[in-house]
C-alpha cells in the first residue's frame, strides 16, 4: 500500500496526516480560492488563467481551445514518467518563445 503507515514521516513537529490538515472548500484547497482573489485584486485576469484541473486535462483544455500561452507554471506530481509526460505535453502548446515553469 502506497500512502501506508509505514510509510509516513513520524517527527514531533508534523503531522501525520497531511490530508487532515488541509483546508478545503468543497473539496478545494482554500489557498486556491486566495491566489483567485490575488489574480482580480491586482487586475491580471486578462493574462492568468488557472485551471484546477490534472495536468492531462488542462493540456486537453487549451489544445482543444487552440490557446498558446506565453508561459505555462505546472505545480503537479515530481514523479519522474509524469514530469516528462507534462513536458511533452506543455511544450508544443507554449507560443513561440514562451517559457515553461513549476515547482521542484
Amino acid at each position: 500500500q502506497m500512502w501506508s503507515s509505514k510509510r509516513r514521516r513520524h517527527c514531533s513537529d508534523c503531522p501525520l496526516n497531511y490530508f487532515d490538515t488541509l483546508m478545503t472548500r468543497g473539496g478545494t484547497p482554500t489557498l486556491y480560492y486566495q491566489f483567485a482573489y490575488n489574480i482580480l485584486h491586482h487586475g491580471v485576469q486578462h493574462r492568468v488563467v488557472p485551471l484546477p484541473l490534472s495536468t492531462n486535462e488542462a493540456a486537453r483544455v487549451l489544445y482543444y481551445n487552440n490557446r498558446h500561452p506565453d508561459l505555462i507554471y505546472i505545480d503537479a506530481s515530481h514523479h519522474p514518467l509524469d514530469v516528462t509526460q507534462d513536458l511533452e505535453h506543455f511544450w508544443s502548446l507554449l507560443a513561440c518563445g514562451g517559457g515553461l515553469f513549476g515547482d521542484g
